[in-house]
């Protein structure tokens, strides 16, 4: 109705190949509404803070 394409995908594996996932799916060109789930892993070094998830967002 309001003109979006909807995706659902799973976004697993390693951190960088996940943000490539999702990079690859985002277009200004259409309209979408992109639902991503899975967990992705990321290798922790030190004693900082944060996690996968704001590891995935900063990276995009």
């Amino acid at each position: 109705e309001l003109g979006y394409k909807t995706k659902i995908i799973q976004v697993f594996g390693n951190i960088k190949d996940a943000t490539q996932t999702i990079m690859e799916n985002i277009s200004d060109e259409q309209k979408n509404c992109l639902i991503f789930g899975g967990e992705p892993t990321v290798e922790v070094i030190g004693k900082g803070s944060g996690g996968r998830n704001q590891e995935l967002v900063l990276r995009i």
